[in-house]
């Protein structure tokens, strides 16, 4: 965190619009957060392949950050955009709409960021998005050990490489609240309705986005917020900035595809006119060195992923990048239909169980997004392009992108702002009768999703409070495989390949096979016979222990087995589940 600071405070500067426009402040922000960050991945990427992870980055950026300070004109820049935002949070601080509810939305923000604080504990991202660059700061090196999700890290994932150095891993999961204050403040510079702040600001899946640690939240709320402010006045001079933190939103996350066209597509639609007669002179400005560092990072990433699977747009395109490879094909089809079963629009929205509230939107955002849809499409008011933009990322996130309430940040900050504050007076058609009930249907909708938030809240303190309390016991009990990671590594000889648990990188010390690489072997080589597969496959990826079920292996000659209990759990510790594992070798 303390390098990202940095980071930003040295950029922020050059970003900064000397001039009076009420947005200018809040896309430089924006772009300044979302291109530390990516800057830091890039280095990350640099680093870890030229082996010099060990070198003080931040120590570095102090004297870059001092030797700045020593002028005047970088001063001045500096102190004029905080002072921007000082004298902006008290203008909204006394706006008369907001005067009863400031005080109750700064609890809720407050409440946010004690959640983010904590240490990694989901299963994908110490294995994955934190576990690889954990491994690479770690060992001063790059590797690439066949796990498909290894080619799903973005850019942003790389500058966790800075967290381990700065010793502040706990913060990982902060940073992706830095963004909320500032969607917060031009929330209420747009004049939003109180309710849909409120709705907002209570989505439980706000306690996902600030306790996994990806980086996704972090670049889609900033370039929710770019395009507010470009919304709010329009300005030509804005364009570069937008197309920056397009670029850096896709280089964090290939999904974000998906929101970047309608945004795209808004811009081109405004200025069409205006491309009609392109002059290149003038025109040309938008190619900026912000914006040339950031196709460059963009390319970066793109690069990095052809280098692991010869694909730059994995996990996409598989079909023509890796035709001849069954197992990224059938992998990009796992992908596509993750969690996209039955009626998965409404569980983006309603939890399918208690353990899942803090999975989804909750149901006062499934109103407010029904209600917007039915009044965009009886006014047909193009002009709207908050709205227009965020049904359009709705639309697409719900035909393309996995089932999954996390992808939606940019489509809820857009719809909460673009549709018009409604009253009973709407529903004049209505019976009286009929008001009261509909009124009555609100409440009880939004203080169901408020009962979400505060449960999901709450619990997720909990797990931190209990693992401050009780490090080794608080993790055994919430993060994936920090149990299982110290009883295999007792208990085994490495490298290991675990069938029932699979293994984490940030929690493993000791060499290991992944799962993938391991069902390469076992599953998509067919000249191998399907009784000699455990024993061909160890042999071949190097596996001196293989964990599988009990009693599995307990009759196969080849093998020597003894029986050992691990456990399954998650975040949920209502679903903790003992295992009955065999650890086997061959004789």
């Amino acid at each position: 965190m303390i390098t990202l600071i940095l980071t930003f405070l040295i950029f922020c500067p050059f970003f900064t619009f000397r001039d009076n426009l009420t947005s200018s402040k809040y896309i430089t922000f924006a772009t300044s957060l979302t291109f530390a960050y990516a800057s830091l991945g890039f280095l990350g990427i640099c680093i870890t392949f030229l082996k010099l992870t060990y070198i003080p980055i931040f120590l570095i950026e102090f004297i870059i950050f001092f030797i700045l300070l020593s002028k005047k004109f970088y001063r001045n820049k500096l102190f004029y955009f905080f002072n921007q935002f000082k004298e902006e949070i008290i203008y909204l601080r006394n706006l008369e709409k907001y005067k009863k509810t400031f005080g109750f939305f700064c609890i809720i923000i407050s409440l946010l960021f004690i959640v983010s604080f904590g240490p990694i504990n989901h299963s994908d991202t110490a294995n994955v998005y934190v576990g690889y660059p954990y491994q690479f700061w770690k060992n001063n090196s790059h590797f690439i050990d066949g796990n498909l999700n290894q080619g799903l890290m973005g850019l942003g994932d790389f500058t966790n490489i800075f967290y381990f150095q700065d010793k502040t891993s706990w913060l990982i999961r902060t940073s992706q609240f830095i963004p909320i204050p500032f969607v917060f403040m031009i929330m209420l510079r747009r004049n939003i309705s109180n309710l849909y702040l409120f709705i907002f600001l209570t989505s439980p899946v706000f306690i996902q986005w600030l306790t996994i640690g990806k980086t996704n939240f972090l670049s889609e709320s900033c370039l929710a917020l770019g395009f507010l402010a470009w919304d709010l006045n329009k300005e030509k001079k804005y364009i570069s900035y937008i197309l920056v933190l397009i670029a850096l939103s896709i280089s964090f996350k290939i999904s974000a595809l998906l929101v970047s066209l309608p945004i795209i597509f808004c811009l081109f639609y405004f200025y069409r006119k205006e491309l009609q007669n392109f002059l290149f002179e003038s025109d040309v400005k938008i190619l900026t060195i912000p914006l040339t560092f950031s196709i460059i990072f963009l390319f970066s990433i793109l690069f990095y992923r052809y280098f692991l699977v010869e694909n730059p747009f994995y996990p996409l395109f598989s079909s023509y990048f890796n035709s001849g490879d069954q197992q990224l094909l059938d992998w990009e089809q796992t992908l596509r239909g993750w969690d996209r079963k039955g009626f998965f629009p409404f569980w983006i929205f309603i939890p399918k169980s208690i353990g899942k509230i803090s999975f989804v939107l909750g149901p006062s955002n499934l109103l407010l997004i029904i209600t917007s849809i039915i009044y965009y499409v009886r006014n047909l008011n193009s002009n709207n392009s908050r709205l227009t933009v965020g049904i359009s990322q709705f639309i697409l996130l719900i035909m393309f992108s996995q089932g999954r309430a996390d992808y939606y940040m940019s489509p809820l900050i857009l719809i909460s702002l673009g549709l018009p504050s409604l009253s009973l007076e709407e529903f004049k058609s209505l019976k009286s009768k009929l008001k009261k009930i509909l009124r009555s249907l609100v409440v009880l909708i939004v203080f169901s999703q408020l009962v979400m938030f505060i449960i999901s809240s709450l619990y997720s303190i909990f797990l931190v409070l209990y693992v401050i309390y009780d490090y080794q016991s608080g993790m055994d009990k919430t993060a994936y495989n920090f149990y299982n990671s110290r009883i295999i590594e007792q208990n085994s000889k490495s490298p290991v390949y675990s069938e029932v648990t699979d293994m984490t990188h940030l929690y493993t010390k000791k060499p290991f096979i992944a799962a993938q690489k391991f069902g390469r072997c076992f599953f998509y080589d067919d000249k191998i016979d399907i009784k000699q597969r455990y024993k061909v496959c160890m042999e071949r990826e190097g596996v001196q222990t293989i964990i599988v079920k009990k009693a599995k292996l307990k009759n196969n000659p080849i093998f020597t087995c003894e029986t050992q209990n691990l456990i399954r759990v998650s975040r949920n510790i209502f679903l903790e589940k003992k295992l009955e594992v065999d650890f086997c070798k061959l004789k």
